[in-house]
This record gives C-alpha cells, sequence and structure tokens, in this order.
C-alpha cells in the first residue's frame, strides 16, 4: 500500500507486482543497505522493513530506530535484538539517504502531500500562547478529514543535507495509508464473511458458529486475518481471501488500484 502511494514510479511497479516475487523485502534491504540480495541476512531484512515502512508514516531516524528494537524485543530472537542494539541513529540516517537515492520519487511524493495541506490549510488560534493549524486532506478513495497540527507542515526528513529540520506532522504523511488501508481491511473482511455465511467453506449457521463447529473468522489482527475452515477447503479459502482482497478497486480521478496479499496456510494459528 506504501508503495501505490508514493511517486516512485519504480516502487509502484514493485507493489503491484509483489505477488509475482519471491522476497521484495529482501530486495529492497539490498538498496537500504547499498548490497548485493545474496548479501543481506534475515536481520538485516527485518531491519530494512523498518526503515522503508518508517518513511511511509513519516517517522525520522530516531523514531525508526527505536521501532527496529521494539519490533526485534517483541521477536524475542537474540540475534535479532542483538542486531538492533548495534545499530544508532547515524546508521539509520544513512539507511534513510541510500532508501530515498535509489528512490527519487519518495522525496517528491512528500514534497507533493506537504504542498497539498499547506493549500488545504488554515490558521486557527490555539489555547495559550502560538498557532494551530487546520489540514485537510483528501485520499485516493476520495475520502476527506481534518486534523489540528502544532505547527505548519513544512521541513522533514527527506533524504536531504537538513537531517535536523522540523518533522513534518505525522499525519500529513501518516493518516492517507492508513485510511486507504482500513477502508480495504474492513471492506474485505465483509465480503469474506458474506461468503463464509453462504456456505462457501461449508456449513453455516449462527448456532453452529457459536459452538465453533464451523468455518469463520477468528479474529482480525492488525493488518491479518484468521480464518478457520476444514482442511480440505483450505485451497478455497486461499481464493477467496485473494478474490475479495485483491480485487481491483477505484480512488479518485479514476485511478485503479490492486493491492497484493499474502496468504498463509497452518494447521494452527497461535
Amino acid at each position: 500500500l506504501i508503495d501505490l502511494f508514493t511517486m516512485d514510479l519504480e516502487l509502484r511497479r514493485r507493489g503491484a507486482q509483489k505477488s509475482k516475487r519471491p522476497d521484495i523485502h529482501r530486495a529492497n534491504a539490498a538498496e537500504v543497505f547499498g548490497l548485493a540480495e545474496d548479501e543481506i541476512t534475515d536481520e538485516m531484512r527485518a531491519t530494512a522493513k523498518g526503515v522503508i515502512y518508517g518513511t511511509g508514516y513519516g517517522a525520522g531516524p530516531l523514531k525508526i530506530l527505536t521501532t527496529i528494537r521494539d519490533h526485534a524485543e517483541e521477536s524475542g530472537d537474540p540475534v535479532q535484538i542483538r542486531a538492533s542494539y548495534e545499530l544508532d541513529e547515524m546508521d539509520v540516517e544513512d539507511m534513510l539517504a541510500n532508501w530515498f537515492k535509489a528512490h527519487p520519487g519518495l522525496a517528491q511524493g512528500r514534497r507533493s502531500k506537504i504542498s497539498s495541506a499547506v493549500r488545504r490549510s488554515r490558521v486557527l488560534p490555539k489555547g495559550g500562547a502560538g498557532l494551530g493549524l487546520e489540514v485537510i486532506q483528501e485520499y485516493e478513495s476520495g475520502r476527506r478529514r481534518r486534523f489540528l497540527s502544532g505547527r505548519a507542515p513544512h521541513g522533514g526528513w527527506d533524504g536531504g543535507t537538513d537531517r535536523r529540520a522540523d518533522p513534518i506532522p505525522t499525519e500529513v504523511l501518516n493518516a492517507p495509508v492508513q485510511t486507504g488501508a482500513s477502508i480495504i481491511f474492513d471492506d474485505t473482511i465483509l465480503a469474506i464473511d458474506r461468503d463464509i455465511q453462504s456456505g462457501r467453506l461449508g456449513p453455516w449457521t449462527e448456532e453452529l458458529e457459536r459452538e465453533g463447529r464451523c468455518p469463520g473468522i477468528i479474529v482480525p489482527l492488525h493488518d491479518a486475518v484468521y480464518l478457520e475452515a476444514p482442511e480440505g477447503e483450505a485451497d478455497e479459502a486461499v481464493a477467496m481471501c485473494r478474490e475479495h482482497a485483491e480485487r481491483e478497486r477505484e480512488g479518485r480521478e479514476g485511478k485503479k488500484w490492486v493491492y497484493p496479499i499474502d496468504v498463509k496456510v497452518g494447521e494452527y494459528w497461535g
């Protein structure tokens, strides 16, 4: 989703072909570290994902470093934890510089979002000293959102030389991604649930669902959905998920979008 919101044509192409590539994150990590793909370790791959996702949400080097360490701690992997604490803020800045250099459209996309936010904003009186800013954003989905910021959206880390400029308000870069993702996620879950209740994966009734004896959505968790279905219906469950999640969607100005997903099948979900 982040790839498709950027103005970098290469990342948009990668996003569209994600489901056809064996490991897009390893290829991205090679650019973040400035190495060949076969030199990228699993720990470097995890670090690069943190760097890349951080840029999509408007995070700077320190926030990205903190997030990388938090995720490493959550994984419980001692090798990954040690690798995360061997990094410092300057290391992350160097990775960001590599990533922005490889994809100049990223900085262009940031500047475009900031300019749009400035055009759609107005200064409002703020409690106490200083002024606040009301910013209006319109997303690919056509939805609009207002939020208040303590400062005008300017500056920020975009791979340039001014690495200590005031950060861009997170909402300017974060909200379009989060809003688009929530629309797709909600729409997909509702469509899957309708198919399940229609009997696509086997007999379904409210009574069987209460007793846990029929296919169903166990739980949506952040950006994932856990389904339970008979083993013999696994292939059909995968096809159903792809059918609804990866269908073509139309955004503003008639743009067409397809968001590829990953689907995994296993005996246990916990």
